[in-house]
């Protein structure tokens, strides 16, 4: 066989759908949610555009596919730091720093497309796994339970909304520097912190 002739490879279905979704995935985070289009994850996975349409009908089916896939991988992402995470002030700022990465990736935009669009994730509360080792080491009196998850959700709302809108609301109260960021992320950790400790 000449070399310039390459055996076709066949992928089992599954395999297919997440070789699309990382190109999906990859349209997402490099040029924003406007570049996932059926015919773009097509020429970044070398099929037509009719192998797209098979596993995910329409544009829309992509999208609510492609939120699954990332809502899956962020709760593996958040399970792995949080079973690392030792309870450190620190430790808790790097989750929230990483989480905030991730929604800046393009990640933002798209749930809130999505939402828009009517999709929801039927899963266990995202955050549920730091939710649970919050309370576990809640060491103060008059912090109940449900003041975490206020808190979390805070906190989730800002993660999730920065990407976005954050350069706006920093203006709307006179924050300039772009090193605002790491202040108001610093500031959770150590807001939550406090909430959390002992008198």
């Amino acid at each position: 066989m000449p070399q310039s002739l390459k055996p076709r490879v066949r992928r089992t279905p599954d395999d297919a759908k997440q070789t699309f979704l990382a190109c999906a995935e990859t349209l997402l985070v490099e040029d924003g949610l406007t570049a996932v289009q059926m015919r773009a994850v097509a020429r970044l996975a070398h099929v037509t555009d009719a192998a797209i349409a098979h596993h995910f009908g329409n544009r829309d089916g992509l999208l609510k596919a492609l939120m699954d896939h990332v809502v899956a991988k962020v709760r593996r992402a958040i399970r792995t730091i949080t079973d690392r995470w030792t309870g450190a002030p620190d430790g808790f700022r790097k989750l929230i720093g990483d989480l905030d990465a991730l929604y800046a990736q393009g990640y933002a935009e798209l749930a809130q497309a999505l939402t828009h669009s009517g999709w929801r994730d039927t899963g266990p509360p995202l955050l549920k796994p730091v939710i649970d080792v919050l309370i576990k080491q809640n060491a103060h009196p008059d912090t109940e339970a449900n003041d975490i998850r206020r808190v979390m959700a805070a906190l989730h709302m800002d993660l999730a909304l920065y990407p976005l809108y954050g350069a706006a609301f920093r203006r709307s109260v006179g924050l300039r520097s772009k090193r605002e960021r790491a202040k108001q992320l610093d500031w959770w950790a150590a807001s939550i912190e406090q909430m959390l400790k002992a008198r």
